[in-house]
């Protein structure tokens, strides 16, 4: 699997600590509002895990959703 080094880092730093964007249904929906994507932007830079999230959706090419800052799968 791609990516799955950087996957498994990022699961074992969520069984230490929750990301910011927890719960939120806004980092998997598939519609936002400019206010959304500066909030969750902002949520992303204060996320101790941003670096590991980031990692993993580069390396695994995430296609959808709201990784470390960054909506991933636009159009």
């Amino acid at each position: 699997m791609r990516g799955e080094a950087a996957w498994a880092a990022l699961q074992e730093a969520m069984s230490e600590r929750e990301p910011l964007c927890l719960s939120d249904p806004r980092y998997i929906a598939d519609e936002h509002s400019p206010g959304d994507l500066i909030e969750m932007t902002e949520t992303c830079t204060m996320c101790p895990l941003r670096s590991l999230c980031d990692a993993y959706a580069t390396e695994g090419r995430v296609m959808a959703g709201f990784w470390a800052g960054r909506l991933r799968g636009t159009k």
